[in-house]
């Protein structure tokens, strides 16, 4: 163990102790504290904080696009990567207030394989049972860590189901060429073998404070903690309007259609719509086609007011946030989560 060094967030006035060999975003969660986060490997920036006190800070290895050396040099930081070595004050740039205490504690366990499924050429349904502990805790649309077997690597992926009692957890994964864990669940991964697993994390909820209508906007397997929320609020029936615009390259590239026009019916105000971007003519598609960014912008005329839940690739998601501001939705009110790829957390 390292010194521990007292960490303030502002504007909201809480404080932290962090031991210097945690990062600051590690000792939050462990704490209960729900900063905003997103990858926690230094990737996407969803951390990005600036520091007002303060200067001895070590970071990990990070990508330079989440942390340019410019915005370094100006005070900015990564809290996913960041060490403290003195006590620090932090100025949150992203944070929520409806979130920040609503933080669940992290917890190690075991689960073991139930089901893996294929749902597409390339995507995987996994679906696991908790061994121990007796109880893990989560929110719909946050994610679980798996540590790849017989490395000290983990990888991340959201939860498609809803919280339960008898402790399963649903998965939407994409098998990479080269993904670390993605490629051993398509080719050795069986059922009845154990995982250690760690969790929750992730912000990417729904804000339950608020009433206005929303648009999902998702592709790849930004499909799973789309599934966990629209799930959750029939569950619940939450009677907001819901437009869910899930992009595909190819029809062989759609899954979960069956549920989602089941949900529609569960669903007080609920429309799915799948687009495709690269329709082969062997599909024989009717539907939307094109970027799943442009088809949002040809059916919506104005976003003014809604709130946004966007999950993806990262260049999707960075794409929809500029088209979904450009039709009014209001920066403060999109909520993304961004699926980095081999080498970094697979989402």
């Amino acid at each position: 163990m390292g010194e521990k060094h007292v960490v303030r967030f502002e504007p909201v006035g809480i404080e932290i102790e962090v031991d210097s060999d945690q990062t600051i975003l590690r000792a939050a969660a462990e704490q209960g504290v729900q900063l905003m986060h997103g990858c926690k490997e230094g990737q996407c920036a969803a951390c990005k904080s600036f520091v007002l006190e303060g200067e001895d800070i070590e970071l990990d290895s990070y990508s330079t696009f989440a942390l340019p050396d410019y915005e370094k040099e100006e005070g900015q930081t990564l809290l996913c990567r960041a060490h403290p070595f003195e006590d620090l004050t932090i100025e949150l740039l992203n944070y929520d207030e409806e979130i920040i205490r609503s933080g669940l504690p992290l917890r190690t366990g075991t689960v073991e394989v139930v089901a893996i499924e294929p749902v597409t050429h390339d995507m995987r349904h996994l679906v696991v049972k908790l061994i121990e502990p007796e109880e893990i805790k989560f929110f719909p649309g946050q994610y679980m860590d798996f540590q790849v077997p017989g490395t000290d690597d983990t990888r991340s992926f959201s939860m498609a189901n809803t919280p339960n009692r008898d402790g399963h957890f649903e998965f939407v994964i994409k098998v990479y060429p080269d993904g670390l864990f993605s490629q051993h669940l398509a080719t050795r991964l069986q059922v009845g073998d154990r995982l250690a697993v760690e969790a929750p994390f992730g912000t990417f909820t729904l804000r339950e404070s608020r009433t206005c209508d929303l648009v999902f906007v998702g592709g790849g397997a930004g499909m799973a903690p789309m599934l966990g929320l629209l799930r959750s609020m029939a569950d619940r029936g939450v009677e907001r309007k819901v437009t869910f615009y899930y992009g595909a390259r190819t029809r062989r590239d759609l899954c979960f259609e069956k549920e989602l026009v089941a949900l529609s019916e569960q669903l007080a105000d609920f429309t799915f719509v799948p687009a495709l971007s690269e329709p082969s003519d062997d599909d024989d598609w009717t539907g939307e086609t094109g970027l799943i960014t442009d088809v949002v912008a040809r059916r919506e005329p104005s976003l003014a007011g809604r709130d946004a839940y966007v999950c993806g690739p990262p260049p999707m998601v960075d794409a929809a946030i500029v088209t979904l501001t450009r039709l009014g939705c209001s920066e403060g009110h999109i909520f993304y989560d961004k699926f980095t790829t081999t080498g970094e957390p697979e989402g």
